[in-house]
């Protein structure tokens, strides 16, 4: 598989910080980019982390919950908002590049069987190392995402 282009979610500041340092794109990314050749992308998921995960975790934290913001960010950012503007993409620009693989790198396994309808059912499943394992954080995850 050939990496076509790095997507680099960027998600802080708060948006009522100030912008001072809004591209958090380290240089390290962008040389990684650079020496593998590929095209670097920074997308703003700033305000859909503070509706969908901030916003979240406050409330619940203020009716006695204890949240995981990190399982609430793969479910509804990196997994929910960041694949739905891929999607909006590929319907609105004719013959736009689609991705057929998001590298979010966390540790996992995936399992791959068909039903009986032929379509694909993938399979969270744990990983050799249980301490570098992190299917804990995408078990919110729904089939599609």
């Amino acid at each position: 598989v050939r990496m076509r282009a790095l997507v680099h979610l960027s998600s802080w500041p708060a948006p009522s910080l100030p912008q001072e340092n809004a591209d958090l794109c380290s240089d390290e990314t962008r040389h990684v980019c650079e020496k593998l050749g590929v095209e670097l992308e920074v997308v703003p998921m700033t305000n859909e982390y503070w509706d969908r995960v901030v916003r979240h975790s406050v409330n619940a934290i203020r009716s006695g919950l204890t949240p995981n913001p990190d399982i609430l960010c793969n479910s509804r950012v990196k997994f929910g908002a960041f694949l739905d503007l891929l999607k909006r993409r590929e319907k609105s620009e004719e013959g736009a590049e689609v991705f057929d693989r998001v590298a979010s790198g966390h540790y996992a396994r995936l399992d791959r069987c068909r039903r009986e309808d032929g379509s694909e059912l993938v399979k969270l499943a744990t990983t050799p190392d249980d301490i570098k394992d992190q299917t804990y954080f995408l078990a919110q995850l729904r089939q599609e995402q």
